[in-house]
């Protein structure tokens, strides 16, 4: 049971970037225990050529640690859930779903006014769709940088 005054909500605006990948997201996280939050993050990402196109739109549900509480300082995230992806070639159009996983651990400031920025680093696992016209390298185990920025609230 939470007995401070906290704001119990954190809506952030995110960038996950990667070897070869850029997802904007938005993160919402509610506080389950001063130190435990839970959340969901859906991401969109739509890459258009010419001639190919790859469209992904994820949904995550997030486990966030804060050892001082209330979406302060030290902050570990682990995420899992599904990647819905498409791809067009000319006249060939794919489908696929696959696992994705985030694990980071940074840090977030927390203005007295309710501004939250976020700074973290760590890995991601996108299942490969296989796609027969398109090559995708940020498929499997890659690095990332989390950069976000949102309201506390």
């Amino acid at each position: 049971m939470l007995f401070r005054s906290e704001p119990f909500h954190l809506l952030t605006l995110s960038g996950t970037v990667g070897l070869s990948f850029l997802y904007p997201s938005l993160h919402f996280q509610r506080i389950v225990e001063p130190e435990f939050a839970l959340g969901v993050m859906p991401s969109y990402l739509n890459i258009n050529s010419s001639t190919k196109s790859l469209n992904s739109i994820s949904i995550l549900l997030t486990g966030n640690f804060y050892p001082k509480g209330f979406f302060k300082e030290l902050w570990i995230m682990v995420a899992g859930g599904l990647a819905f992806m498409s791809s067009s070639t000319g006249s060939i159009e794919q489908q696929s779903t696959e696992l994705q996983v985030l694990l980071t651990g940074g840090y977030r400031f927390k203005l007295d006014i309710g501004v939250v920025v976020g700074l973290a680093a760590g890995f991601q696992y996108l299942g490969d769709p296989e796609f027969s016209s398109l090559n995708l390298k940020g498929t499997g185990f890659k690095p990332l940088v989390l950069v976000d920025f949102g309201v506390n609230f």
